[in-house]
């Protein structure tokens, strides 16, 4: 039994499993796999949103700090929409650990939505990729006014 425990970082898992067997003393039980999710990395906050108005700097930051038990390096990263999303990554050292502060800015001058996925390739066996959803809300100037 494999489970995809990705997005449960520090929160409890429980699945299950119906599994039938050629004995004819137990032809069929269930199978579960339960406990806690460990943490890869501390990323603040999970998920993007940038909202605005045309014309105005549309950008926030999220920090990504390895932990001392899955030390783990950034070695590229990229998303689809490079025509609409600038983005820059620091990294500094903190002793055990390194932390990493992601810089997403919308370059994108004409209203609309969109949604892209950053996606952080690290030289972790544990996770080699991490995948940040940012959601983009560009509203008309001329909403600004109240018009």
């Amino acid at each position: 039994m494999k489970v995809n425990t990705n997005g449960y970082g520090g929160r409890a898992i429980n699945k299950g499993v119906r599994v039938y067997t050629n004995d004819p003393e137990l032809s069929e039980f269930n199978l579960t796999m339960a406990g806690k999710v460990e943490r890869f990395a501390e990323i603040t906050p999970d998920r993007l949103v940038l909202a605005g108005y045309v014309g105005e700097t549309m950008r926030q930051t999220v920090t990504i700090r390895t932990k001392e038990t899955h030390p783990f390096r950034i070695t590229d990263m990229r998303h689809r929409h490079v025509e609409n999303l600038k983005i820059k990554l620091d990294r500094t050292d903190q002793g055990c650990c390194t932390e990493y502060v992601l810089t997403v800015e919308n370059v994108r001058k004409t209203p609309g939505r969109y949604v892209d996925q950053i996606q952080l390739q690290t030289d972790s066996d544990i996770n080699p990729e991490i995948r940040l959803v940012v959601s983009v809300f560009i509203r008309p100037a001329e909403l600004k006014d109240g018009s």
